[in-house]
């Protein structure tokens, strides 16, 4: 059995993650230990700091109530046409007293990505993807 994991198992891991398959799932379709994948994932997984549409990344708390404006100051702010903070792509969270980090729960445990997550398209937060790339 070959040592390392082909490009072609890194997609057909890709794959079953975003099919929501679990890690033993996935390592009897390739022939190799839950484990072997497990660390594949965790190895080789990034954050991606991204938005959707209108909403850019956001981690507060508050985010989806909030009706703060110029948090960050007039005079600094880079985005004066954005009517709330939650819409503003600048640095309003490091402004704002009322900050407080949101961290989703969904990556600390299997898979610990965000790959299946039926949530990931709207989601403002900080995202782990496994890219087979």
């Amino acid at each position: 059995m070959a040592k390392f994991l082909s490009y072609e198992d890194r997609l057909e891991i890709e794959s079953g993650l975003k099919e929501d398959l679990t890690f033993t799932e996935i390592g009897r379709k390739l022939g190799r230990d839950r484990t072997t994948i497990t660390k594949e994932v965790r190895n080789y997984a990034v954050e991606q700091c991204t938005g959707y549409s209108a909403y850019p990344h956001n981690v507060c708390k508050y985010r989806k109530g909030c009706k703060r404006k110029k948090v960050c100051g007039p005079n600094e702010c880079k985005h004066p046409m954005v009517t709330v903070c939650k819409q503003c792509e600048s640095l309003c969270n490091r402004f704002c007293e009322q900050f407080e980090e949101e961290v989703c729960t969904s990556r600390f445990k299997a898979p610990y990505v965000c790959n299946g997550c039926s949530e990931v398209k709207k989601c403002t937060l900080t995202k782990i993807i496994y890219d087979a790339l």
